[in-house]
């Protein structure tokens, strides 16, 4: 089990799985995250992409705290049912789950030509960065379709480094133990708090 940190449903557990690779992200680094977007955001308004969702924490996270929508992507078949399982007792219905893979997702949005969200996390597996290099790309490369103001969030092995588009600018960077958390946002400096 794991349990939300914050908001309506503080204290309230979601299910977790032993599936090989998934590693929810901590509840240190979730409430560091929303101590850093309490500042940058109202979070009422966001509609959240949650790719690499695993268990759904941090759906769960920026629902409690009310985000008006999140959609999960993941491509485990038994991880998606278990997110929608999650859901239930907690009486949410206002978290998508996309059982696809993300970069597939992604693809299907430009050719769509809609990215409906203002907020995205990015979790892919450490061993993984070059995906979350793919990931980050496809969505820097969208920048007729997403938001002005698009805050990314995406979680790494510390020794992971990326090149950021001059139209993003870091908002906060964290590493503990073997994790690293970024938090970038685009045209940040038409941003005042």
């Amino acid at each position: 089990m794991v349990r939300i940190t914050g908001g309506k449903l503080k204290g309230r557990t979601i299910s977790s799985s032993d599936a090989v690779g998934l590693r929810p992200t901590t509840s240190f680094f979730r409430e560091w995250i929303f101590n850093v977007l309490n500042n940058h955001l109202d979070l009422d308004q966001v509609e959240l992409l949650d790719l690499f969702s695993g268990t759904g924490i941090i759906s769960f996270e920026f629902i409690s705290r009310g985000a008006v929508r999140s959609t999960c992507v993941e491509k485990n078949r038994d991880l998606c049912s278990m997110i929608n399982k999650s859901a239930e007792p907690l009486d949410i219905s206002n978290i998508d789950v996309v059982c696809t893979d993300c970069i597939s997702y992604l693809d299907n949005l430009r050719k769509n030509g809609k990215f409906n969200f203002n907020t995205v996390f990015i979790d892919a597996p450490y061993e993984e960065s070059e995906l979350t290099k793919n990931i980050l790309s496809k969505i820097f490369s969208m920048s007729d379709l997403v938001h002005e103001e698009l805050i990314i969030i995406f979680e790494t092995s510390k020794s992971c480094s990326f090149d950021i588009p001059p139209e993003y600018g870091l908002i906060r960077s964290k590493t503990t133990g073997s994790t690293k958390m970024d938090i970038i946002r685009r045209n940040i400096d038409r941003y005042r708090i």
